[in-house]
């Protein structure tokens, strides 16, 4: 019913190998063949390249160098202007609380102590203006502020000067005896001071000093210096 299908057989193929045999091998080439080097211009590229290394790292070195040097002089630098602003800003700077006054502002002080007194009244006892005259008219003395400041001063300096006295005359601060201020203070020959009544009471038992023990016989002058002293005082 159907028709067999006959495949026809061929002498030759369509696909051959190819035999490497058949292929010829031409030993000629020029890609195969590797020039020759001559050993001694390779070991001098090697010298120079090393040559040049060193240089290099050299140079290198010597640029990090000085980039390390500039910028510590810049760090010197910048901090010494940091310090002498510093320094500036200090010595500018107001003392206590008192600030600057702006230089847009002008002050004039004009500073009179007695305002509200008759300056003509106060001079000559008379005024033109008579009772009409806004001031007072008055003529006591009047201390101003300054004044009232160095009145109310509590002046030490003359306690000082009889100490100092006191020193330079070799003279005790107080009497021996009784441990207390002098009163009616008398001398010695031996140059010791007490009070009159003391020195009265310590020779009713001893006539002789009751600091250094030498014989008085009762006798003592009045210190005249120390009582000049005491009137200072």
């Amino acid at each position: 019913m159907f028709k067999r299908r006959v495949v026809k057989k061929t002498s030759v193929n369509k696909r051959q190998r190819i035999n490497d045999e058949t292929i010829p091998i031409n030993n000629n080439d020029d890609s195969s063949v590797k020039p020759e080097i001559n050993d001694d211009k390779k070991d001098e590229n090697d010298n120079g390249s090393i040559e040049s290394n060193e240089t290099y790292l050299a140079k290198e070195k010597d640029e990090h160098t000085r980039e390390i040097e500039l910028r510590r002089k810049e760090r010197l630098d910048l901090q010494q202007e940091v310090d002498e602003e510093i320094e500036r800003q200090i010595k500018n700077k107001p003392s206590g609380f008192v600030k600057p006054i702006s230089k847009n502002m002008k002050t004039v002080t004009v500073t009179d102590y007695q305002p509200d007194i008759c300056k003509d009244f106060q001079k000559t006892g008379f005024c033109g203006y008579g009772d009409s005259c806004k001031f007072l008219h008055s003529r006591d003395d009047f201390a101003g502020g300054w004044k009232l400041n160095t009145d109310w001063q509590v002046d030490g300096s003359k306690e000082k000067e009889l100490l100092d006295d006191l020193i330079s005359e070799e003279i005790p601060f107080k009497c021996v005896v009784c441990e207390g201020e002098y009163k009616n203070p008398v001398k010695t020959k031996c140059n010791h001071y007490f009070c009159s009544s003391c020195f009265m009471n310590k020779m009713k038992t001893s006539t002789k000093c009751p600091v250094c023990g030498k014989e008085t016989e009762g006798v003592a002058k009045m210190a005249t210096n120390l009582k000049n002293l005491l009137k200072k005082k």
